[in-house]
């Protein structure tokens, strides 16, 4: 990674912090300027939607959240849950993981498949090959597919990739599934590439690249309607 890569993380997680930070601020005084009241208009009707802040009442410690089809997901350690937009309950969904696992993506098609973009922790690797180390600990960068009732399909080993050595390589940031079950990964470390394509078994397909643009991991993907 470039000292210019490096800086833009730096001042990406800086200005991250500080939204944060204020955020905190403003909740703890009272001023609650998150809920701020947006106009529709349709149809000539007009209708005030509001943003509400839901009291979870469950356990699990939330460490991500995704936008499923018709429902949320809510990533803890180790487990997955599901919860209908406006409840403040959720189900468990999967926790069949082996070892300590870390989500760094998730998407959902409109099938109900869901694939996981994430880090098993296995044995030390010693040089590393075939893994990568976050904060110190081995892992194996992997790409899982569930079906919409929760059961494995498919395991994906990501090491194979054409990746960069370093510490971040192989982490999954975002990805996107086509109508034709194709898969597009974003991922920390892919050398020459905007985007890895896989097919709907995980196999690798091709790379996207480009003699013009560049790709940073840390961005975005969607699909055009």
């Amino acid at each position: 990674m470039s000292d210019e890569e490096l800086l833009q993380i730096i001042d990406f997680r800086h200005r991250r912090d500080y939204s944060l930070q204020i955020m905190n601020e403003k909740i703890t005084a009272g001023e609650t300027v998150f809920l701020e009241e947006q106009i529709c208009q349709e149809d000539d009707f007009a209708a005030a939607a509001r943003e509400t802040v839901i009291s979870y009442t469950r356990e699990l410690e939330i460490r991500m959240l995704a936008a499923g089809q018709e429902v949320l997901f809510l990533m803890g350690k180790n487990a997955i849950h599901r919860m209908a937009a406006g409840s403040s309950d959720s189900e468990l969904f999967f926790d069949d993981f082996h070892t300590d696992t870390l989500i760094h993506a998730f998407y959902e098609d409109q099938n109900g498949t869901v694939y996981l973009g994430l880090n098993e922790q296995t044995e030390d690797t010693g040089d590393r090959t075939g893994g990568i180390t976050i904060a110190g600990r081995p892992y194996r960068p992997s790409l899982w597919i569930l079906d919409a009732d929760g059961t494995v399909t498919e395991k994906v080993d990501l090491t194979a990739l054409p990746l960069q050595g370093n510490d971040s390589a192989g982490i999954v940031r975002s990805m996107v599934v086509d109508k034709q079950g194709y898969i597009y990964v974003r991922a920390a470390g892919i050398q020459d590439a905007l985007l890895i394509v896989l097919d709907s078994q995980g196999n690798y397909v091709k790379s996207i690249t480009s003699d013009t643009y560049t790709s940073h991991d840390m961005g975005g993907l969607c699909l055009g309607i």
